[in-house]
């Protein structure tokens, strides 16, 4: 398998923990999810979902700044390779 390969299903396994375990909470912990974060109206289930958002635009972004580094590059030099 190529690395780019290893780093896709790396980056897909790590999106899809975070995502069934956010749901694994949801089904078997709702109430730790119902928890009220300080003083406010705000609950843990808010911010929880709000870091499984933001990590989803991580893993993206680092997924694209390699692509258009190192995975372009090698793209590159194939090409000139075979031409």
């Amino acid at each position: 398998m190529s690395r780019r390969g290893r780093f896709s299903w790396f980056l897909a396994l790590l999106t899809v923990i975070v995502y069934f375990g956010f749901i694994a909470i949801v089904a078997f912990a709702p109430a730790t999810l119902a928890a009220p974060v300080g003083d406010g109206v705000m609950s843990l289930g808010i911010l929880v979902g709000l870091v499984v958002i933001l990590f989803s635009v991580a893993v993206t972004w680092i997924y694209v700044l390699r692509a258009n580094t190192a995975f372009d590059r090698a793209v590159a030099a194939i090409r000139e390779r075979n031409q």
